[in-house]
């Protein structure tokens, strides 16, 4: 059952409808399809929430909502434009409900933002597949995967995975797990780790540029039947970069997409080791990532990283990794010696340190701590005397309290932990 954002069934008597030509129109037809496959599901009622499209300006915005004598919410007749409240609109409704579109007044047409992930996710497909293509210079054949490198063992066996799972949600008829298995391998792994983690690399190393075409030719092949436009278009570009392949990958040549044959990728390619020392790797980067942001270390900054024993051969296999994702400009063993202003996060139970000494002014660090600290100790001073005035606490309106209580234990909170680094520096 296809229901609106308020949980009611789609009915032309409703106009909370919506046209599949209308989201083409707005969002884009592999939009449609993506989004179409995931919610595909056997068990369960699927929500759409209803938006509406300005006719005048192309805005896509939240209408304002009435309730019908039987009960029901639909959107008013008339709408305001977000863009301009002196020009109106027309809903589907409202031409139910008796108004007539006219040039003044057109017709606003039912959109979802539920789509909005199939549109970005088209959209991301096209932007790493130019990516990809344009570090694809000469590929040369690979004789041996073994001798591939980390990452590029740990692509192709997320591949061999997702194309296993592929085949038998196909069987069973799991259109939604399809989809789902398709947004994971080619968004977060392809994406958003492989294309980041060959950057330093793929210029240089023409047989991890023949993992990369290879990688890209096969994930366009488990794409095309969800995303047809976009592989289509970025069919010929990948067949015209030169054979494609790797022992255990067979995939022939074809005029279309449309007819080429399915990816054969030998379950030989699955690598367990190099899928655990790249989920340790994942991690590491990612609470880097979160310690940097957290100490609002400086976005352009280097850090040194100082890794225990347990760590420090994985972070090292990775430095050029590591600086790239992560601004890491040096990876070193700790030997006992904390230095000074080190920020502090844990992984697998053991201590590592992020050294910025040297990469940031200590002295601007300081003041720019100092002044935070300035600025909640004042901000705690006003909140407290707001909350310590009996008229404010017995006046005005209950949630507007607790939001002040809950704002004076946020920079509360904030204050210990700004001086707390203020210390240690």
């Amino acid at each position: 059952m296809v229901q609106d954002g308020h949980g009611q069934k789609m009915s032309k008597s409703l106009g909370n409808g919506v046209d599949p030509r209308d989201i083409i129109h707005s969002h884009g037809t592999d939009a449609l399809r993506l989004v179409m496959s995931q919610i595909a599901t056997s068990t369960q009622d699927v929500r759409l929430p209803v938006d509406l499209v300005d006719p005048h300006s192309g805005q896509t915005f939240s209408p304002e909502f009435i309730t019908t004598g039987g009960g029901h919410r639909v959107a008013a007749p008339v709408q305001k434009s977000p863009e301009d409240p002196a020009r109106e609109m027309v809903t589907v409704y409202g031409i139910l409900a008796g108004e007539t579109p006219t040039a003044d007044r057109p017709l606003a047409k039912n959109t979802s933002s539920r789509f909005d992930v199939g549109r970005n996710f088209a959209n991301k497909v096209w932007n790493a597949a130019r990516f990809a293509m344009s570090r694809i210079e000469s590929p040369s054949p690979v004789a041996n995967v073994t001798d591939l490198r980390r990452e590029d063992r740990w692509m192709l066996s997320r591949l061999a995975a997702a194309t296993a799972s592929i085949e038998t949600s196909l069987t069973q008829f799991r259109f939604n797990a399809y989809a789902d298995i398709l947004y994971d391998i080619v968004w977060r792994d392809f994406c958003d780790w492989y294309l980041e983690s060959i950057k330093p690399t793929i210029g240089e190393d023409p047989k991890q540029q023949q993992v990369l075409l290879s990688v890209l030719d096969a994930l366009v092949r488990l794409l095309h039947p969800v995303c047809p436009f976009v592989t289509e278009t970025l069919w010929p570009h990948i067949q015209a970069a030169g054979p494609r392949g790797l022992p255990g990958m067979h995939l022939p040549d074809a005029d279309l997409a449309a007819t080429a044959a399915w990816p054969s990728i030998d379950s030989a390619l699955r690598d367990e080791p190099a899928e655990a020392e790249t989920d340790r790797l994942r991690t590491l980067v990612a609470e880097i990532r979160r310690a940097r942001l957290d100490n609002e270390v400086p976005s352009k900054a280097d850090i040194v990283l100082v890794a225990p024993e347990a760590i420090e051969p994985l972070a090292s296999s990775a430095e050029a990794i590591l600086a790239a994702m992560c601004r890491v400009g040096a990876v070193r063993a700790a030997d006992g010696v904390r230095p000074t202003g080190a920020i502090a996060f844990a992984m697998e139970g053991e201590e590592v340190l992020l050294d910025p000494a040297g990469s940031i002014d200590l002295d601007a660090e300081r003041a720019r701590l100092q002044a935070r600290s300035d600025e909640l100790g004042n901000s705690i001073k006003a909140l407290s005397g707001r909350l310590s005035n009996a008229a404010y606490v017995e006046k005005a309106p209950p949630h507007l309290v607790e939001e002040t209580r809950t704002q004076l234990a946020q920079a509360e909170a904030d204050l210990a932990a700004t001086n707390a680094a203020l210390e240690a520096l």
